[in-house]
């Protein structure tokens, strides 16, 4: 991919440094959050002015802003088109042939990205646009509606029901053969989402489920950089779910994850709940595929969310922890990401928070739903890669995850790059990866 090339050039060299974070943390808070909740908005506008002012609670003045909504609307209703015609190929009773069904994702995938890509058409009212649609509740309410889970074992993170997605026909491009599931969703009650990709020409080495970021929608552009690409070249299966509030996932009039941040801390809670519950679900699937190993991991809030599944695991049965675990940009200390990252300082969290009532002892509650406590695999299974200049998901609490679990020297990646660049950089040098995937060889 071109992204990975470049990465991969002497160019990444200059890239993947400090400047690159403390560059791109402002552009996704200050450029990209406000551009993608301005196009979710108009997304639902269906380009009618009246509703997209009715929705956005305002009306700001923007040159040639009822061409982008109508531009926007347009682009939408090409991607519904091609999205309706890619789930009847894939899922229809007699399979198509492999031409018909690649250029059918082809066709798929370039209507979401001219979609997506219509943020840029709303980019000269960029200073009226809200980053963040916020609907933080009272430390009651969210009491009152998740003060159960408290109680911790079972309760926070019931055990996985067994999992019977269904499964597209399959098409292979490259040496790899591809295909999705589909499943209801035990907690969200929508339809959640899978790409698998495995080696068209052999068994694999065994199953790898890659967790995302917020806001990471791979599912939706054609051009990103992609860690699972590095598993499959090693001959490994990969599942990359699709996150609650992501990509197809994604509620009306919302950005995609935007109501993981705008939710506050019943955003992160629910994301969780949802995600670890699917993908332990997941893991158990895939133990019914082969006799191969099955490994976890996530970036950013995938890491965050992949590190309290393990944790959950060790009340769950046997089968439903990974084999291995390997976590990129993440942090034991969520606290700090709410109160320190550079994230949430640049989006305002703190301030929202305290006008719905929150200080950190009311946060302090919450904790043991959100932070792990330890593993449900040996130390020695698990691989870390932190950032020395991360400021999103501090890397001080990184190296006390590390610390904590004890996990090896050898198993522990310090860089001295931020937060994204600390994800982008093993594209560059896989170390990380070949190192987890010799755990999973055994």
């Amino acid at each position: 991919m071109a992204i990975e090339r470049l990465l991969q050039s002497p160019l990444g060299n200059l890239l993947m440094r400090p400047w690159f974070d403390r560059v791109g943390v402002p552009v996704v808070t200050r450029v990209y959050f406000p551009l993608s909740n301005i196009w979710a908005i108009a997304s639902r506008a269906e380009g009618s002015l009246g509703r997209f002012y009715e929705l956005l609670g305002a009306r700001p003045k923007m040159p040639g802003l009822e061409a982008a909504l109508t531009r926007t609307a347009n682009l939408g209703r090409a991607y519904r088109t091609a999205a309706t015609h890619w789930e009847k190929s894939f899922f229809a009773e007699k399979a198509p042939d492999n031409r018909t069904l690649a250029e059918a994702e082809r066709r798929r995938v370039r209507a979401a990205q001219s979609w997506m890509s219509a943020r840029m058409l709303f980019l000269p009212g960029l200073a009226a646009w809200p980053s963040v649609q916020w609907e933080v509740p009272s430390p009651g309410d969210l009491l009152a509606r998740h003060g159960p889970r408290l109680k911790g074992g079972l309760a926070a993170y019931p055990a996985p029901t067994k999992l019977e997605p269904e499964q597209s026909h399959a098409y292979s491009e490259a040496g790899v053969r591809t295909y999705w599931l589909r499943y209801p969703s035990p907690v969200m009650g929508d339809t959640a989402w899978a790409r698998v990709s495995e080696p068209a020409d052999r068994e694999p080495a065994g199953t790898v489920l890659f967790l995302h970021g917020i806001g990471m929608e791979t599912e939706m552009w054609r051009r990103t950089a992609q860690l699972v690409n590095v598993m499959q070249s090693r001959g490994f299966r990969t599942i990359a779910p699709e996150g609650p509030w992501h990509g197809r996932r994604r509620m009306p009039g919302r950005s995609g994850g935007g109501p993981v941040i705008g939710r506050g801390p019943e955003g992160f809670l629910m994301f969780m709940q949802a995600m670890i519950a699917e993908t332990g679900a997941l893991i158990g699937w895939a133990r019914g595929l082969d006799d191969g190993p099955v490994g976890l991991s996530g970036t950013s809030l995938g890491a965050l969310t992949a590190q309290k599944l393990v944790d959950a695991a060790r009340h769950w049965p046997a089968e439903y922890c990974p084999d291995a675990l390997c976590l990129l940009s993440t942090t034991g200390d969520l606290l700090g990401v709410l109160n320190a990252g550079s994230m949430s300082r640049d989006l305002g969290v703190d301030e929202q928070f305290q006008q719905a009532g929150w200080d950190d002892d009311a946060l302090k509650t919450w904790l043991p739903l959100l932070e792990p406590e330890a593993p449900c695999m040996a130390p020695d299974k698990i691989v870390l890669v932190l950032g020395m200049v991360d400021d999103l998901t501090p890397y001080p609490g990184g190296k006390d995850l590390a610390k904590r679990w004890g996990v090896p020297e050898e198993n522990v990646f310090d860089s001295e790059h931020g937060h994204f660049s600390a994800s982008l950089n093993v594209l560059r040098d896989p170390r990380p990866l070949d190192r987890f995937a010799a755990l999973l060889k055994g």
